[in-house]
């Protein structure tokens, strides 16, 4: 129920106009060892205009790879073709309320409107390609026009189409070389009728047909659906369309709040409100993460659970002077009688209440699912490689774009039904050395730890085990002496623990009981507790979030979490609780993160690696320094305003962002720097808008590792861009990165490269023939070591597709790369096989992964960013930017972005603590 409105805010995109902030001082440039560098200023006016350097992408290679074998594979690409050459006329359309002559950005008004329009106007009838929001397209001339049309509800808008500055039109002749614009004009045309049709509805580009048999139920309130995910793409052979099979997890549209909770707490609707004693704190995360409707439709974000119930709370409406209850209220304003008013309200901010009762779930995807929901995800999600061809192919013939679709035919556009194919490179895994010289060569993929020791192994003499999960003495004991015995096999020197039992009936803080046994055991065997290690209940993410803030910040030491259900497992023969038959595997496998944590190498890339010799030794050998950068984004925060309406707040993006940056020869070692960075708006921020922090204090572990000396060449693996963001993000990141370099020592430019990886796509490689599986007859997915870099990937770009890892549930997706800046002169030889081994290199498996480490590794670090809290961040920086409409260019607002790093413990600055 609100009671206050307001005026609603307009969301903005980025751009880059920066006011002043305070000017660097010599004395802060210069780099002491040792030290605890604070967060500090930079005249950015100043800075920028010596550092800032229009990005140029580099041309696309003369070469294509070379290296390994040939083999054939199909790929899930489409190719289009032109039967007619046409001219399309672009129109901005603007859909104002007649009441309050305020401009409204709606979908279900932008259908309405066109509905109403073609009315009117049948002969335009397939030739408007229109988003539902500002932007529409035509085959033909339209006249400014204006659209009168009212809503379902009575409310009354109008509509102006008024054409687009470019008179000429846009021509419809050539889709071989197709620019942005084209794309985006050929993905309307693809997604038009889809679009339109009620019976499906979409998220972004994938497509999902609203029948119950199409829904899988996955959790509570929530569904498992599958879909066609349809994106046009520029590619060497022209555009072509990708297309999918993806799946969701939506919410169960109209499902009450009130069967939810029954659900929640296994309760019936008469016993639901003994169930709001005690602790909520597990209801309220629940709450917080379903995203709700009022009985009006409005979107509900809860913000607590307000124990006073529909009759107990009073409030004063406008103009009246006798408070009124709010079941009162609803019987009166929506002649609405609760059947629950014992039940307590939630609170929706701003001192705004509502029944439980009159919220039910929105159709929306949901993204924070809990284990449970996750793992049922990806069980019904997966399918094996050849099975999700041929449902791709299936997608094909049911859609049949060519026969069914009226835009398609309007436009003169087909659609080829048969997948591209294209010869593959296939090449083999890097050589990788243990301890003592063993060497072993990455098969598929994989290899063990059978028979290896550690290639530096480090040293435990003082350490924590402590039982959080009520294990038997026995098995708990047994545990302590085969981590023991397992570490000692691979050179892990390591004392036995002092072992602990945690009650949580009795010792209701862990925080407390670690830190006063830590300093106990420090004061009597006079010396540093180095390493704490708990056994944990499945689930207890605030034991892990403890742990994680007492090691990492507070106390500077190495912590390792591990489940209880890893070591004692069901046994569904004997039907009870076993000790885990693999022990020797999980201990090994905990090992390998404990040895890297203390500052250790567990393997490295061997010298002898015939790849190695003839290409990548100059990177190897030579002064270069390999970053990672990740940007992690929980779910934004709805700001409340005084006097303002549930529907109308504003957003708070408090991201996370995370750098790692190597400081050894072989790669291996990445310390870490995370900063939080806070914006409000429409819109996250996914760049890292003062990138030049955390690089600074990466350079300066380097430096302090390296005699004093600065890297020579500087090579960036950013994850999370996509297509449209590259040139701002890559742009602002590079100037950073630059600043950095002058902060740290005046007049250093090393060469810099920056590539960014692509995870999430939806290109799929699919085996040709049956002796070119990764393991023929067992796994049907194409092999680890498959390169692409012709015929799919851009006309333009410097880019490339590597399937670096193993499949082993569904099909495997490959990674795309694009080299977007180069000041090291990168073939793509080199630039390949450097991104390929370097997925052999992630710390924590015996596996090659499916992208290179350092990327992993900014990724695991971003979200142990999200485990802390945020006062642990040193003084906070601001710099007040300007954020484009994304609709409206000439539209710019002035905002502010908010970042601070966190204050990892100096013991922790040069280890990988977060692995």
């Amino acid at each position: 129920m609100n009671q206050n409105n307001a005026p609603k805010g307009r969301g903005r995109g980025l751009g880059r106009g920066r006011k002043n902030q305070t000017q660097k001082t010599a004395e802060e440039n210069s780099i002491k060892k040792n030290e605890d560098t604070e967060f500090k200023k930079t005249d950015i006016q100043n800075e920028e205009a010596c550092l800032k350097k229009e990005t140029e992408f580099p041309a696309k290679p003369k070469n294509k790879f070379s290296l390994g074998t040939d083999f054939r594979i199909l790929v899930n690409h489409f190719k289009l073709s032109l039967q007619k050459k046409s001219k399309i006329f672009q129109y901005d359309v603007s859909i104002k309320d007649v009441d309050t002559n305020e401009e409204k950005i709606s979908k279900k008004l932008g259908k309405i409107m066109l509905q109403q329009f073609l009315n009117q106007n049948p002969s335009y009838t397939n030739k408007i390609l229109y988003d539902f929001k500002k932007i529409l397209y035509c085959t033909e001339r339209i006249q400014d026009s204006e659209v009168q049309f009212e809503t379902s509800k009575g409310r009354k808008f109008t509509a102006l189409l008024k054409e687009a500055n470019r008179p000429s039109g846009l021509d419809l002749n050539n889709i071989q070389e197709p620019d942005e614009e084209l794309v985006n004009v050929l993905q309307m045309i693809l997604t038009q009728n889809m679009r339109s049709d009620e019976k499906y509805f979409n998220f972004g580009k994938s497509f999902y047909e609203n029948r119950k048999e199409n829904r899988k139920e996955i959790g509570i309130g929530l569904d498992l659906i599958d879909g066609v995910s349809i994106s046009v793409r520029p590619t060497e052979q022209g555009a072509a369309v990708n297309l999918n099979k993806t799946s969701s997890a939506i919410n169960q549209e109209g499902k009450n709040l009130i069967e939810i909770l029954c659900e929640f707490f296994r309760c019936n609707e008469n016993n639901l409100i003994t169930k709001f004693n005690g602790n909520l704190s597990k209801l309220l995360e629940f709450l917080k993460n379903l995203d709700l409707m009022d009985h009006l439709e409005r979107p509900v974000k809860v913000q607590d659970i307000y124990l006073n119930n529909s009759r107990q709370h009073r409030f004063k409406l406008k103009n009246e002077q006798n408070q009124i209850s709010v079941e009162q209220y609803f019987l009166n304003k929506y002649n609405v009688k609760l059947r629950h008013p014992n039940l307590p309200l939630l609170s929706i901010g701003a001192r705004n209440f509502i029944p439980l009762e009159v919220c039910c779930l929105r159709q929306t995807r949901r993204s924070n699912l809990n284990p449970d929901e996750q793992s049922q995800m990806i069980r019904n999600s997966n399918i094996k490689c050849l099975q999700r061809k041929e449902r791709i192919l299936d997608l094909v013939n049911e859609l049949d774009f060519n026969n069914k679709d009226p835009f398609l035919k309007e436009y003169g556009i087909q659609m080829d039904p048969k997948m591209t194919e294209l010869m593959a490179k296939k090449i083999k895994g890097a050589t990788l050395e243990y301890g003592k010289g063993l060497k072993v060569v990455a098969n598929c993929g994989r290899w063990d730890n059978i028979g290896k020791v550690f290639y530096d192994p480090k040293k435990i003499s003082r350490w924590i085990l402590i039982d959080c999960s009520n294990l038997s003495k026995e098995n708990f004991d047994y545990f302590s002496k085969k981590f023991v015995e397992n570490a000692r096999k691979m050179q892990l020197n390591i004392e036995e623990p002092i072992k602990m039992i945690f009650d949580k009936n009795s010792q209701s803080d862990l925080k407390k009981f670690i830190i006063e046994k830590i300093k106990t055991i420090e004061n009597e065997k006079k010396g540093n507790v180095e390493f704490v290690m708990i056994i944990n209940n499945k689930k207890d993410s605030q034991n892990y979030n403890i742990l994680k803030e007492i090691g990492d910040i507070e106390c500077g030491l190495i912590t390792q979490c591990i489940d209880n259900s890893a070591i004692i497992k069901w046994n569904n023969k004997t039907k009870q609780n076993e000790f885990n038959r693999n022990i020797d595997l999980l201990c090994s496998n905990i090992c390998l993160k404990v040895n890297c944590k203390l500052g250790g190498t567990n393997f490295k890339i061997s010298t002898q690696d015939q790849n190695y010799c003839q290409y990548l030794k100059e990177f190897f050998e030579s002064d270069t320094m390999i970053f990672g950068i990740d940007v992690n984004h929980p779910a934004p925060v709805k700001q409340q305003k005084e006097n303002s309406s549930n529907k109308e707040e504003e957003k708070e993006y408090d991201s996370i962002a995370a750098v790692v940056g190597s400081v050894d020869k072989n790669f291996c070692i990445y310390p870490a720097s995370i900063l939080r960075q806070k914006k409000k708006g429409k819109r996250g921020l996914e760049l890292v808008y003062h990138l030049n922090h955390p690089i600074y204090e990466l350079l300066k572990e380097y430096k302090e590792k390296n005699n004093d000396k600065l890297p020579s060449k500087l090579i960036f693996f950013r994850d999370g861009i996509s297509d449209g963001q590259f040139s701002k993000v890559s742009q602002h990141e590079l100037n950073e990165i630059r600043k950095a370099c002058s902060n740290i020592q005046q007049g250093y430019t090393p060469s810099i490269s920056y590539i960014v990886v692509q995870k999430r796509h939806q290109t799929r490689f699919f085996p040709a023939n049956f002796s070119d599986q990764a393991e023929p007859g067992k796994n049907e997915n194409v092999p680890p070591g498959t390169i692409v870099d012709r015929v799919i990937v851009t006309p333009d770009k410097f880019d490339y597709f590597i399937c670096s890892h193993l499949g082993i549930q569904g099909t495997s997706k490959p990674c795309h790369y694009y080299l977007l800046y180069d000041e090291n002169n990168f073939d793509s030889n080199k630039l390949i096989l450097l991104s390929f081994y370097l997925c052999h290199l992630y710390a924590r498996s015996t596996t090659s992964v499916s992208y290179p480490a350092p990327t992993y590794y900014a990724d695991l670090c971003a979200e142990r960013g999200r485990k802390y809290n945020q006062k642990h961040t040193n003084q906070p920086i601001t710099s007040t930017d300007y954020e484009t409409d994304r609709y409206d260019n000439n539209i710019r607002n002035e905002v502010t972005i908010e970042s601070a790093l966190f204050k990892i413990h100096p013991n922790l600055k040069d280890k990988m603590f977060y692995i």
